[in-house]
This record gives C-alpha cells, sequence and structure tokens, in this order.
C-alpha cells in the first residue's frame, strides 16, 4: 500500500481534504468555511463521510467523499476518489476501494462511484470492480466577460411581452415573505425530471430549508420564472468565493407545461448577464 487512509476527523485533515479536492477540481475551488456550511445542510438522517490519504512521508494525496442519498428502498451511498495527481492510478484505487469498502460498512445496499472520462483508467478501474457506466454528465466552460446578450435578449423580451414575470429571487423574497416553501416546491418539481441513475426522491421540505437559510445559498445569483403569482422556472449560479471570478451553474429549468416557450433562454441570459457583471 502506498497511502495511509484514515477517516478526516479533526481539522487539519479537513484543511487538507478539502486542499485536495481544490487541486482535482480546480475549475471550481471552494473554501474550508463553504465546505463547512455546506456540510451543515446534509439532511439530519443522512451520511458525509470524507477519508484523507496520505504517503509515507505524511503528505496529502487523496481524499474520498462518501454521501448517502435517498432511494425508495435500501441505502445509496455516492463515493468519489479526488487526487492531488490523479495519474497516480495506484493511489487512486486505494482511495476508490477506501470509500468503497466504508459505503459498504455503512450498509450500502447501491454504490454510485463518480470520475471524469477523460480519465479513461479509472472509468476503466470502475467497470473492473463491477461496476456498469450508466450515465455521463458534461461539464462546459463560458467566458462569461465575452459572452454577448444581445442575441438572447429577444427571449427575454418575449416572456415578458408574453405576460411572464421574470426577477431576482432577492425581488421574490421582497415580495413574498412565505417564498421558500413555493421556491422549494419548484426545485424539487424540476429536480424529478433531471436523469439519474438511481428514481428521484423528494428531499422534505425542513431538510432542503438547511439550504436556504445557509450562508453558502444567494438570492442575488438565482432568478425565477413566475405566471402570476406560481413560480414556474428557474436560473441559478454561484460565485465561488475562493475565486470570485469564477461561478458554477446550477439547475435552469422550467415546469412541463411551460416548456418551449424560450423562458429556459431567457432565465439562463438574465443569470450570465448578471455574472458578467459581477466580474466573473
Amino acid at each position: 500500500m502506498n497511502l495511509s487512509i484514515n477517516l478526516i476527523e479533526n481539522d487539519q485533515d479537513y484543511r487538507d481534504g478539502i486542499a485536495i479536492r481544490n487541486i482535482d477540481l480546480d475549475f471550481t475551488p471552494i473554501t474550508v468555511e463553504d465546505a463547512r456550511n455546506h456540510d451543515a445542510t446534509m439532511a439530519s438522517d443522512l451520511v458525509l463521510h470524507r477519508l484523507l490519504g496520505r504517503d509515507s512521508e505524511g503528505k496529502p494525496r487523496a481524499m474520498g467523499y462518501v454521501r448517502e442519498d435517498r432511494i425508495p428502498d435500501g441505502k445509496l451511498f455516492m463515493i468519489e476518489a479526488l487526487m492531488a495527481d490523479w495519474r497516480a492510478l495506484d493511489e487512486w484505487c486505494e482511495m476508490a476501494d477506501a470509500v468503497e469498502a466504508h459505503a459498504l460498512q455503512l450498509g450500502a445496499t447501491t454504490v454510485i462511484g463518480s470520475t471524469r472520462s477523460n480519465r479513461q483508467a479509472t472509468v476503466d478501474a470502475y467497470i473492473a470492480r463491477g461496476y456498469a457506466l450508466s450515465q455521463r454528465n458534461p461539464l462546459s466552460f463560458l467566458d462569461v466577460q465575452r459572452f454577448d446578450a444581445s442575441s438572447f435578449m429577444p427571449s427575454v423580451e418575449k416572456a415578458r411581452a408574453d405576460g411572464f414575470i421574470l426577477m431576482s429571487v432577492t425581488d421574490y423574497v421582497a415580495s413574498n415573505s412565505e417564498w421558500q416553501r413555493p421556491f422549494w416546491r419548484l426545485i424539487m418539481d424540476l429536480a424529478e425530471d433531471i436523469p439519474m441513475p438511481v428514481p428521484f426522491v423528494e428531499e422534505p421540505f425542513d431538510e432542503f430549508k438547511k439550504w436556504m437559510d445557509s450562508p453558502v445559498w444567494k438570492s442575488d445569483t438565482r432568478f425565477v420564472a413566475l405566471d402570476g403569482e406560481e413560480l414556474i422556472g428557474i436560473s441559478e449560479y454561484d460565485i465561488r468565493s475562493a475565486d470570485p471570478t469564477i461561478a458554477a451553474t446550477y439547475l435552469t429549468g422550467v415546469r412541463r407545461e411551460y416548456r418551449r416557450k424560450g423562458l429556459a433562454t431567457a432565465l439562463k441570459t438574465l443569470a450570465i448577464s448578471d455574472a458578467k457583471s459581477k466580474d466573473v
């Protein structure tokens, strides 16, 4: 074995683990504070564990996630091995083995492993372990400062001409003191249509509310569409506090009965234009 792997249980291990994560996912860095705030939004009945792997000199080399998620029956765990150098396949395999074993120890009946398809050796290693490739999720990147909204503004103008209301969630919150439950309902309804390897299970409102109440959740980087008082669509992004020139996009979607009207394009146009104004 090349790595000494242990469950992250102290502050230094936690910081070292997040540092590994930011090396591997350098296109979307996070701060230690952001990570802790995100951890605090986890549902109280679900598990999130991290494992840290150090080499013989004590240098951090790998960090693994074991995150529980909901399925209709049984226990589902998502696992991932993040690396200081993903080309060290033997170290990746050690961490992948460790997070899988930890998930099984926690009672997993289903395990979903994540990696990136441009790291074919890790895809092959998963398949060699008996995993089946079930879904590919594309990563796309945009130079926001070169984005020209003029080609897409007609969709915004049309949506408003058709009687739909487009606004930031900051404005929506200001206009509706009971905003959280309809916002949760919109996200759950849209999430049901997101392709996933396992059936969708709705997150309870009280658990979702932890995220809306968290410091990591921002209302001014989210834009919604309304038909009268009903929320019908959203486009959202978050600026990375570790590097404010980088933003990560999240859900963009519209209720089924309102699709093919240009609303998603309109909302995405507002979101990207807003990010551009904030120097992303």
